[in-house]
């Protein structure tokens, strides 16, 4: 699953960062799928960004009651305080 970030103990040793869960839950109104799938790749790009600078732990899709379709998403972040956390997500 290219989603789960888990590394090595050693690789988080040492981090001065604080831990975030992000959920981040779309929209129920018609276009929303549309709008996610549009930027979903530019948001994968940025994930994986984070992940290689160790800033991006876990992430993963939510899914509606069918299972089907993809309606938010969880992420376990790590940033040096929350402004910076504030930061990301006001970009993202």
């Amino acid at each position: 699953n290219p989603w789960l970030f888990i590394k090595s103990k050693e690789f988080y040793e040492g981090r001065q960062g604080q831990q975030f869960f992000v959920l981040g839950l779309d929209p129920k109104d018609e276009g929303a799928l549309e709008r996610r799938m549009k930027v979903r790749s530019k948001h994968a790009e940025g994930v994986e960004k984070l992940r290689d600078q160790g800033d991006c732990w876990f992430v993963g899709p939510l899914f509606d009651e069918s299972r089907e379709v993809m309606n938010g998403s969880a992420l376990f972040m790590d940033f040096s305080s929350r402004q910076e956390l504030d930061e990301w997500l006001e970009n993202e």
